[in-house]
């Protein structure tokens, strides 16, 4: 119910988080700040969605929203595993992902959660950084490309630590794996 909030909030205020909830904390409501991705990213694609059918509610799109957030994790597992070993290797793990019983309860089960954008961002993160430490290593020189791969990184990271609290595990895997790089 929280992130359902967040988002009628922002969509109720005209796409600005309004900083305070005022059913939370009565008289004077919880102060939260600009909020996080997640809310935002919800509201905005709910305000989009229902310009084409107005009819449906924010909280029937919540069931298919993180539902549509956890299918489309299959696209960067399948890129990542198909870089580290082979297209065959890439359906599997799309298809393990997508169907674990865990994100087939939840997530595409219509939990509304931030379960989607939490899955979802770290597989587009460290499939990103892979493939710019591939091109790296082919190149072994900076050009427009690697400084283009190299903000596109940082944008996605940056909305990732804006998305959860416990986006540190990602920078760990990458520190981890610069430091284990064979020369």
């Amino acid at each position: 119910y929280n992130f359902l909030r967040d988002k009628q909030l922002i969509i109720d205020n005209g796409g600005v988080f309004p900083g305070t909830d005022p059913l939370m904390l009565a008289p004077e409501g919880l102060y939260k700040g600009i909020g996080t991705l997640y809310p935002y990213l919800g509201a905005y694609s709910y305000m989009l969605f229902s310009a084409f059918s107005p009819s449906i509610p924010i909280e029937q799109f919540m069931i298919w929203y993180p539902a549509l957030l956890a299918s489309l994790m299959a696209i960067p597992i399948y890129f990542l595993t198909k870089k580290l070993y082979d297209k065959k290797a890439g359906v599997m793990t799309a298809m393990l992902i997508v169907f674990d019983i865990s994100i087939i309860s939840r997530t595409l089960g219509g939990d509304p959660d931030n379960d989607g954008i939490v899955l979802l961002l770290p597989l587009i993160i460290i499939t990103a950084f892979v493939y710019l430490q591939d091109y790296l290593s082919k190149k072994n020189k900076f050009d427009i490309r690697t400084i283009t791969y190299s903000v596109i990184l940082g944008i996605v990271l940056a909305g990732w630590t804006w998305s959860w609290g416990g986006y540190w595990f990602v920078i760990w895997i990458m520190i981890g794996f610069i430091v284990l790089k064979p020369a």
